[in-house]
């Protein structure tokens, strides 16, 4: 599928927005991650909860808010509370046009086992958003690692925090990435791409 056209709210509003949904205040400049995605053991929340505690164990303030809901609302809630990351990671639910709080990201993090081609990441790319992701499925077609995004292994904890905290502290390294990554969507990415390409397809049989 390609990406068709959608509204993102500017940063400021939607960094408000989801604060009132987080009932938490998101601070000026704090390093802030997101995730889209159901809450089933495929999407990797527990390695990216695993990931957030070493963060949080080297005394980095990055916080996260992951939009969706499914299987496992209770049992990440439950293993949020028990490792102390009450104040680190915020389950929000499930947000009609979740796409357009892409903005209040400074990374988008997609902690697969499994995947396909995920459109929520398409839309961070399309959105301007730094995006970490795993080497799994269609992934890595995607993400050209250390260009247009960062690339970790499934289920590595230790390399997903490497990357987290590696894009806090490289603004420069996130917006190149961010850039790159807009400029590979819009090249090839976008619905229109798409239809003008299966177009040419009927149109030279």
């Amino acid at each position: 599928n390609g990406i068709g056209a959608f509204t993102a709210i500017g940063r400021d509003d939607a960094r408000k927005e989801l604060s009132r949904l987080s009932a938490r205040e998101i601070a000026q400049g704090e390093f802030l991650i997101g995730t889209i995605a159901e809450l089933t053991k495929n999407k990797g929340h527990e390695y990216l909860l695993d990931a957030l505690a070493l963060v949080h164990a080297r005394g980095i303030r990055v916080c996260a808010i992951w939009i969706g809901e499914g299987e496992l609302q209770k049992i990440l809630k439950e293993k949020i509370r028990a490792r102390g990351l009450e104040k680190t990671i915020f389950l929000v639910g499930f947000l009609d046009d979740a796409e357009k709080y892409l903005s209040a990201f400074d990374a988008f993090v997609l902690p697969s086992l499994k995947e396909g081609t995920p459109y929520t990441m398409l839309e961070a790319m399309h959105a301007g958003v730094p995006v970490i992701a795993t080497r799994t499925g269609g992934m890595p077609d995607l993400i050209q690692d250390s260009k247009t995004g960062i690339l970790v292994r499934p289920a590595d904890a230790r390399e997903l925090a490497a990357a987290i905290l590696r894009a806090s502290k490289d603004s420069s390294l996130c917006e190149t990435l961010a850039r790159n990554a807009k400029t590979v969507v819009q090249m090839d990415y976008t619905l229109e791409r798409m239809l003008s390409a299966t177009e040419k397809i009927y149109l030279s049989r």
